[in-house]
């Protein structure tokens, strides 16, 4: 019997034959199910391929229905062969009814009985030895020296209590002749009564209800064919009903489904007709879409929408109302698919934000932008010949995609971003960092060269990059063997399993990823597959396969202080390093110059300047004076040669070490900061990433990981029994307490209260923990009480300290679980949302235990308290501490949008080419964007009131409608949306579907661009974010309990909604994003001030050319005109002052813009004293110093020449 999440597979019964005969229908062999329409049959088999069916008899599970059923059948043919025919019989009888719960407890019992005991037709073996031949007149004695075959006959003497034998009548197959043997001269076949043998014919032929205590059955079938009695004894006739029988189980159908109104309370619905198709869904059901008016907004736009068959069921049942129908629940019987309920844009989901780039990316991006332009410019002015022509096109060419590239404000690179924060701070133990925002982490990539020029060094940029420099080669010396080592290439310390060349020739799809965003932390056994750890669904290969740049810049753009700083540090390196060195790095400038002629960068030359390698330089944990970025080309030439990250290298070389400028390390330190933008960054730390994930040192600490998380779960469960003893304790000593108390009270009054409380004494922590003045005085008369009262307060001291134990125990648990960042879920247009602080990073804001006991409420209330008085100081420290603070979605995975969308990530991509196309042509929408998000305000504001609005398509930016008009047929009018080919009608004036049949009409894509415009997520690589606790909200209401993938999201986010609220508030609070500094309230009152002054002037300035037009007051008019400039004599306004009582217009908009600029420098310098606050406190704990500073270096023994 094939079971299917351990329950019997039941199948479809046979429809009525159709009246015409020669209707062809849809036939499944190994069922012998027959279905009308291909819709029907198509989705059996997507049902019987599900992998979640299991082989009842093997226990192999995660088999789909075939692999299961032919797995069942091998068994079962192997049984029939193996299992003696004449032990079956004897074997059920005495399994009949059985109580024995545990299986293989029944299995040993049954070996054990008939292990020794043998039955009529069953055929053995006799062993060698004397046999008497009944045949024979003198009985004489018969030696044999081999076994010979033979067949019970009967049992001639049973064995009894006094010790003798059973004996047997057998008749020897050889020739037939009878024997008398006893039991220790006969035996079984090896082969033919095994334990698990025994387990698969139980399994079989016995059956067993899921209640406790259930005996064990014999299935209908097998109890026919052995005349096994199938009368229950009356002490278990309770369990008759509940025991399956074996047989085929077919979809009751025929009757009436039960659907939950209200707890308690159900309603019949018919079932649909097994016949019906999908395009018949609906049609009945169809809202009035021409009587607005007259329609409630409740009833035109419910919260959540119903499935057609349900809706059609209720409307056809007069006993359910609209008020009962309002308050249907869903349950397992009636979800549905997420896209199959029909839908509206009235109540819209929440929109998500996206990354946008720090102010200092930002500013350093339209600095490279200016560059970029000129040296366009440059281009087009220059005559060439024609080589140098074909060279300067190209030039331009790559010139003009940067330009595109960096004009955006966006992140482009969220994905590599997000990867690389997770990855380095779940793993920050194991690599010697402290844990950091991700807000820090973005705005410390943005450092660029006027920060380094002004501020010097970004600590937290210095750190994580030689955190993870640091773990690919060990800082171990190596030792003579290892240096007189055949293979001279070999880099001794390399703790990373590079990608193998042969398997990885043919250049990978961008599009290629695994389901769940931790890939980076679930890792590879082999070097096949460590390509699969990245996630790759981005499109990076647009950008990357782009080779880029940048090698005819001179140093035209360099500042003196650059230049300064690098004549400064060549000065520095010629003064440390050995002579030797010197005479060596010549040697090798001279042998290698013509190796690095073909390559257009100095990559090569500069990771091993002065002839020492980048591998010992790095083991060394030189980091100082831009060697860490000399590191850096050393370890990206160990992977130029993969296909995904050659274009990626090759950016970074000629970037770095251009040919333009000297080969030092001073020349590239400078040109990290100056030609390095913030996504090129993201891109090559993921590739840095991608090394560390299958190496040993992230392996090591996984390990050590599962360990630690063993023995935490066993504290764990001896925590709970030990709470569990306590407590019973505890109850016993205040039950006591309580009778003692109650007998001995002064008053009556006082005696009756205290009997009605001591019919159910509970425990009260915080009273309990006290005597009141009474009991202070009993205590001193009576010490039994004494004595009670001291051992439940010392009971609830020791409860108080296991949840506090226990509590620990989770988040250890949760910071232990590092192997992968779980998916909360996906919503009904597939996309997948992601919370990053969920497991694997340090717990801060509380943790759900779903093991805790079942407490009373008093005790959970008090407990509350108490936790609140104990943890206010930590709370205030809490409040602003956060990691994330965001609510992640992710588009849809390439699996997705195979199977569901049709397509491929490339296809999907295209959308984002158009409309990062489009958006770049025309920039002027990002106003429009902004009307549109205070447009999203409103709107969530009139649903509140549950009101219908009209929509306003006119505020949606014009390149999503120039991308979706072209890629998906969709018109955006400005009430409606249309279908571009047949002008039909989708999306009425009210944002509601025209007709519900257009959800079976409508694609996966359209649905996706009505649903989530202007912004629609059509892969992986898009992600946005929440990061308000009324997002969440929101989301929250617009899941749809009815759809199998919402109802599933809905319910992971309600688990964690706790956790996400508490870190965005503590987010934005850290941000002041809510409520701003004294200081920046101070500058923004004083623009609002400004502002309406200026609107003052400019309505007097209105009303003056007004009288300018006016022939007859010329005079006047000239009078006034100079009045209005009589202020400019006086002398310059300086204070707001000044500028609020006679400034003019002039004058207030200077004041005004200068206020501007200052409240940006401010919340700059907000984010900036963020980045710089931070420090490395784990690698100062642990080597007094931080990595950048080489607190990883191992302290070499002191020489003899230094001791002298």
């Amino acid at each position: 019997m094939v079971l299917y999440k351990r329950k019997q597979v039941t199948f479809v019964p046979p429809p009525e034959i159709p009246s015409d005969l020669s209707t062809e229908v849809y036939f499944i062999r190994e069922t012998k199910e027959w279905f009308l329409t291909y819709d029907e049959y198509l989705a059996r088999l997507d049902y019987y391929h599900k992998r979640k069916f299991v082989c009842e008899i093997t226990g192999n599970s995660c088999l789909n229905f075939f692999e299961a059923l032919e797995s069942e059948n091998k068994e079962i043919k192997g049984v029939e062969k193996n299992f003696p025919e004449a032990l079956r019989e004897h074997i059920l009888r005495f399994l009949q009814f059985n109580r024995i719960t545990r299986l293989d407890q029944l299995v040993d019992k049954v070996y054990s009985v008939f292990k020794n005991d043998y039955f009529p037709g069953e055929t053995i073996y006799i062993r060698a030895g004397t046999i008497t031949n009944i045949g024979s007149e003198s009985d004489a004695e018969h030696t044999s020296s081999t076994k010979q075959r033979g067949t019970i006959r009967e049992k001639v003497q049973y064995g009894q209590s006094d010790g003798v034998t059973t004996k047997y009548l057998v008749v020897r197959l050889t020739d037939m002749q009878q024997s008398i043997v006893t039991t220790d001269k006969i035996s079984r076949d090896r082969n033919h009564f095994t334990k698990w043998l025994i387990k698969t014919f139980i399994k079989l032929t016995m059956s067993r209800s899921h209640k406790v205590g259930a005996p064990w059955v014999v299935k209908d079938k097998f109890a026919k064919k052995y005349r096994i009695p199938q009368e229950y004894p009356d002490d278990l006739k309770q369990f008759a009903d509940s025991t399956p029988t074996g047989e085929t189980q077919y979809e009751v159908q025929s009757k009436k489904e039960m659907v939950e109104l209200e707890p308690g309370k159900f309603v019949a619905i018919a079932p649909k007709n097994g016949s019906s198709d999908k395009k018949g869904i609906g049609k009945k059901y169809n809202p009035a879409v021409d009587k607005l008016p007259e329609t409630p907004f409740k009833k035109k736009f419910p919260t959540h929408y119903l499935p057609d068959r349900v809706v059609k069921e209720i409307e056809s049942t007069p006993a359910i109302n609209s008020s009962a129908s309002a308050s249907l629940q869903p349950t397992k019987k009636h979800i549905t698919d997420d896209l199959e309920i029909k839908f509206d844009i009235q109540n819209a989901k929440p929109s998500p934000q996206a990354s946008m780039l720090p102010e200092n990316s930002i500013s350093w991006n339209r600095h490279l932008v200016k560059e970029y332009k000129d040296d366009i410019k440059s281009f087009d002015e220059k005559g060439n010949d024609d080589e140098d022509k074909l060279e300067s096109v190209g030039a331009k060419e790559e010139k003009i995609a940067e330009v595109k590239r960096l004009s955006s404000d966006k992140i482009k690179h969220v994905q590599q971003a997000l990867q690389s924060w997770i990855f380095i701070n779940v793993y920050h133990s194991v690599l010697n960092i402290d844990t950091f925002t991700f807000d820090d982490f973005v705005y410390a990539m943005g450092w660029n060269l006027d920060q380094f020029t002004e501020l010097g060094r970004c600590e937290l940029l210095d750190e994580i990059w030689c955190c993870i420099l640091s773990a690919i080669v060990s800082n171990s010396a190596p030792t003579k063997d290892s240096s007189t080592a055949k293979d001279k290439d070999a880099i001794f310390g390399l703790q990373i399993n590079l990608p193998s060349k042969t398997s990885l020739l043919a250049p990978v799809s961008n599009g290629k990823q695994e389901e769940e965003e931790d890939s980076e932390e679930r890792g590879s056994d082999s070097e096949e597959d460590e390509r699969t750890l990245k996630i790759e669904d981005d499109d990076s290969g647009n950008e990357s396969s782009e080779e880029t740049e940048k090698t005819s810049k001179v140093n035209n753009g360099k500042s003196d202080k650059t230049k300064k700083a690098i004549e400064e540090e060549d000065a520095d390196n010629e003064d440390n390093d050995d002579p030797e060195e010197d005479d060596n790095a010549m040697e090798v400038d001279e042998t290698e110059d013509s190796e690095y002629d073909q390559f257009n960068h100095f990559a090569y030359q500069v990771m091993n300047y002065r002839g020492t390698p980048w591998h010992d330089r790095l083991r060394k944990r030189n980091f100082k004076d831009g060697n860490w970025q000399c590191i850096l080309l050393g370890v990206l030439s160990l992977v130029d040669y993969v296909p995904n990250y050659k274009p990626i290298i090759d950016k970074v070389f000629k970037k770095l070490a251009p040919k333009t400028m000297p080969a030092t390390p001073a020349t590239v330190l400078n040109q990290f900061y100056e030609e390095m933008d913030i996504d090129l960054k993201f891109q090559t730390l993921n590739i840095l990433v991608d090394l560390l994930i299958s190496g040993s040192v992230v392996r090591t600490y996984i390990d050590e990981c599962l360990e630690s998380s063993t023995v935490f779960r066993r504290n764990r469960l001896d925590s709970i029994k030990e709470y569990k003893s306590t407590l019973d304790a505890a109850q016993k000593a205040n039950t006591s307490v309580c009778e003692i108390f109650a007998k001995h009270s002064e008053s009556k009054k006082d005696a009756d209260k205290d009997d009605s409380a001591s019919k159910r004494p509970r425990l009260n922590y915080s009273k309990s923990m006290e005597m009141t003045e009474e009991e202070q005085k009993l205590s001193e008369k009576n010490s039994e009480f004494k004595e009670l009262w001291n051992v439940r307060k010392e009971a609830l001291l020791k409860l108080d300290q296991i949840k506090k134990d226990k509590r620990e125990i989770e988040k250890k648990l949760t910071e232990l679980d590092c192997q992968r960042v779980k998916l909360l879920g996906k919503d009904r247009l597939y996309n997948r949302y992601w919370w990053f602080e969920n497991n694997g990073l340090p717990t801060l804001h509380g943790v759900s235990n779903d093991d805790d006991e079942n407490e009373d409420e008093d005790k959970e209330k008090e407990r509350d308290k108490n936790d609140e008085e104990v943890d206010d100081d930590n709370n205030e420290v809490l409040e602003e501490t956060y990691l994330m603070g965001k609510l992640w979605v992710q588009g849809p995975s390439n699996e997705d949008l195979r199977i569901h969308f049709k397509s491929s990530f490339e296809l999907a991509n295209e959308f984002n080419v158009e409309y990062e196309t489009a958006e770049f042509e025309l920039h002027e929408e990002n106003e429009r964007l902004k009307e549109l998000k205070k447009d999203d305000d409103e709107s969530g504001q009139e649903d509140k009131k549950n009101q219908i609005r009209e929509m306003d398509f006119n505020v949606i930016p014009k390149p999503f409608v120039h991308a979706a008009s072209k890629l998906y047929d969709l018109e955006f009018t400005s009430k409606e949306i249309l279908n571009s080919k047949s002008k039909a009608v989708i999306i009425d004036r009210q944002g509601a579907l025209k007709t519900t049949e257009l959800i079976n009409s409508l694609t996966s894509f359209q649905r996706k661009a009505i649903e989530e415009y202007p912004h629609p997520l059509v892969n992986g690589s898009n992600w946005r974010y929440y990061d308000h606790p009324d997002q969440i909200s929101k989301l929250l209401t617009w899941l749809n309990p009815w759809g199998k993938r919402e109802s599933q999201l809905r319910k992971e986010l309600l688990t964690v909604k706790d956790a996400v609220v508490s870190s965005m508030e503590a987010r934005r609070k850290a941000l002041s994003m809510d409520n701003a500094s004294e200081a920046e309230a101070a500058i923004e009152s004083d623009i609002a001030k400004l502002q309406e002054r200026i609107d003052k002037l400019n309505s007097s300035e209105t009303e003056s050319n007004s009288e300018d037009n006016d022939d007859d007051i010329i005079a006047g008019s000239k009078r006034s005109l100079r009045k209005r400039v009589q202020p400019r004599k006086r002398q310059a306004v300086s204070t707001l002052e000044e500028a609020l009582e006679y400034g003019d217009l002039v004058d207030v908009e200077k004041m005004q813009n200068e206020l501007k600029e200052k409240l940006q420098e401010k919340r700059e310098e907000r984010d900036l004293a963020r980045v710089l606050e931070w420090v490395n406190s784990k690698a100062l704990e642990k080597f007094d110093k931080s990595l950048y500073d080489g607190g990883d270096k191992v302290k070499g023994k002191t020489s003899k020449r230094g001791r002298r």
